[in-house]
């Protein structure tokens, strides 16, 4: 219960004050900047989370890239993503489950949070 409460107050944080902060400032500051530099600027957001209950296998090389190995059991995802181009914003949320078995997540400078071995809960912010 704690954590589905947790969880919720992010999303709802996430998703109700952070587009007025963003659409607030972030909108006029990058039209300016794009009007500088001929439009050559376009930016983007991407929020992450990953959480769940998965089956850990340990971690695995993939080609050069060290992964997490897991089998899914029920792991959620929720994906936020917002871009600017050209004088041009929107976003896009998506959110669903992953069922690929078994899953192999790269490891990233961006994660954080952390992968045991029955549960899942990592998340990122990455503004490019």
């Amino acid at each position: 219960m704690k954590k589905t409460l947790t969880i919720g107050i992010i999303l709802l944080f996430l998703f109700s004050t952070l587009p007025i902060v963003i659409g607030n400032d972030l909108d006029e500051n990058l039209i300016k900047y794009s009007l500088k530099t001929d439009n050559a600027y376009s930016p983007s957001i991407e929020f992450v989370i990953i959480y769940g209950k998965i089956v850990n296998h340990g971690d695995e090389m993939i080609g050069s890239i060290l992964c997490y190995n897991f089998t899914p059991i029920n792991v959620r995802f929720i994906d936020f993503y917002w871009y600017y181009f050209h004088g041009y914003s929107d976003y896009d949320f998506s959110s669903g489950r992953l069922t690929d078995d078994p899953y192999y997540l790269p490891y990233s400078q961006y994660f954080h949070g952390f992968v045991g071995q029955n549960h899942i809960f990592l998340w990122y912010w990455l503004m490019y």
